[in-house]
């Protein structure tokens, strides 16, 4: 595709168009006009949409790119006329190699941006990062932006997490201050103190420090529907506790256990929140790393169910 052509983009079709190639570094190959326009071709409008940019990267990494405070990924917006300029960020794409799936959403939150209520996507499209002649592993501060983009995703779950009650709440709130704060007086400047602090962390974490915190992160925070269920009782009843552990007995046959797993993993307490949809069923989310594919529903008695995927359990227990 030509540098200056605008890319036309279905949110109807889900076949790819063609193929974009950006080199790293380069300061006019990133900035790139698209268009979304209807099943009948007129213009998507996008008014009162929040858009992003999803993609997975060659190594697998998941990027969603939106605009903050501090990085304007979307530029010159028209949102009656469905087009806006993308601009491929040098501190997020980094990474040489084939971009596969790629795609702009568009999301409707409500007006504390606390439930989401409408999501459309466009068609697929694929861009390659050709290296430049510089190479090598990353400088810290080509981490900046995760690090911009981490920081807000931290203020918001923390102001979560102070509503929740579950074990080890007050430890991990402390252990998000202190990024919040490393984050908030390091980001800005990118000076000296923040490169000796990414050295000396960079050795405990994956080579991909933004990845490895939001995999923390996965355990703490419930955005992950794990049930929506029907009480019928007319009332806002309570949840006493979300537990899980893995291995429990009937899920796989004796023997088939990984070593020192016989019986199941010990029980644990996990983060969870309760949506009341209304005073007769509720929603309950879990972290994504305790999400449940397509659970099989038992009633253990009026107060307690058990969700099991397999070779995970999750019990759920009302007062």
């Amino acid at each position: 595709m030509a540098t200056n052509e605008v890319i036309i983009l279905s949110m109807s079709d889900t076949n790819y168009v063609g193929s974009l190639v950006i080199r790293r570094n380069d300061l006019d190959t990133p900035n790139k006009r698209f268009k979304c326009v209807k099943k009948d071709g007129t213009p998507f409008d996008f008014t009162d949409y929040t858009p992003v940019f999803e993609v997975r990267t060659p190594a697998g990494k998941i990027i969603r790119d939106y605009n903050s405070e501090t990085h304007k990924a979307f530029t010159s917006e028209d949102a009656e006329d469905g087009s806006f300029t993308y601009t491929f960020s040098n501190a997020l794409f980094n990474e040489v190699g084939d971009y596969q799936l790629a795609y702009f959403v568009f999301e409707k939150w409500d007006n504390a941006r606390e439930s989401m209520l409408n999501r459309k996507s466009t068609q697929n499209f694929s861009f390659k990062v050709v290296e430049d002649v510089y190479q090598g592993r990353p400088k810290p501060q080509d981490y900046i932006f995760d690090w911009v983009n981490l920081l807000e995703q931290y203020q918001s779950w923390r102001k979560e997490l102070e509503d929740m009650v579950f074990e080890d709440k007050e430890r991990i709130l402390a252990e998000l201050d202190k990024i919040i704060i490393i984050a908030e007086e390091n980001v800005a400047k990118n000076d000296k103190e923040f490169n000796d602090w990414f050295n000396e962390i960079k050795d405990s974490v994956d080579d991909d420090i933004g990845l490895s915190i939001q995999n923390q992160l996965n355990q703490l925070v419930p955005k992950e529907l794990l049930r929506t269920h029907a009480h019928n009782s007319f009332s806002y009843p309570k949840i006493k506790m979300v537990s899980y552990w893995e291995y429990g007995l009937g899920v796989v046959n004796l023997g088939d256990e990984p070593n020192g797993k016989f019986g199941g993993t010990n029980k644990m307490e996990i983060p969870f929140k309760v949506e009341y949809l209304d005073m007769d069923s509720y929603s309950i989310y879990v972290p994504l790393a305790y999400k449940l594919e397509n659970p099989t529903v038992t009633k253990l008695t009026n107060k307690k169910y058990l969700l099991v995927d397999g070779i995970k359990s999750i019990e759920i227990e009302m007062e």
